[in-house]
Parts: structure tokens; C-alpha cells; sequence
């Protein structure tokens, strides 16, 4: 494997001045997962292995964003609703 170039010269430096602009009202689930679930249904998006490595499952982007609209309806079902704080 070819050594890699790495373009962050200083790490302090990079962590102290970094910034991401996140619009006020994003929501990863709806704009990455529910996005990639409607352009690739079947695309990988996470494997999880237990930690002693006998078990590993893999989940797409459509498995995503069906096991998140079910955690959604549960709360809905328990009136937490959208912006609610649940308590």
C-alpha cells in the first residue's frame, strides 16, 4: 500500500479553527440517511460486530431509515412528538 499524503499539517491547529455549518434545523436521519435509503436502498452503510467477533450484522441505508421511522412512531405513540424534550 502506497504511503498516504495527509493534507492537516498542524492537528492543534485544525482542531482549534474548525467549523462546520449545520443548518438550524437538519435532521441526519431525513437528509443523509432517508437521501442515500431513496438513491441506494441496497447500498451498505454500517456493519456492527459484537466485541468478542462471533456475531456481525450489516445494515443498508433502507434498513436505516426503517429501524429510525420505527423509533419515531414509538415516540410518537408515547407523545414525544417532533422537538418534544420527552419529559
Amino acid at each position: 500500500m502506497a504511503d498516504a499524503e495527509y493534507n492537516m499539517v498542524d492537528y492543534d491547529e485544525t482542531y482549534r479553527s474548525f467549523s462546520i455549518d449545520v443548518p438550524e434545523y437538519f435532521n441526519f436521519g431525513y437528509d443523509v440517511i432517508d437521501d442515500w435509503a431513496q438513491r441506494d436502498r441496497n447500498k451498505l452503510a454500517m456493519i456492527w460486530a459484537n466485541q468478542d467477533g462471533g456475531e456481525e450484522k450489516k445494515f443498508t441505508f433502507r434498513d436505516l431509515k426503517n429501524l429510525s421511522n420505527m423509533a419515531a412512531n414509538i415516540l410518537l405513540k408515547f407523545g414525544i412528538n417532533k422537538g418534544g424534550t420527552g419529559s
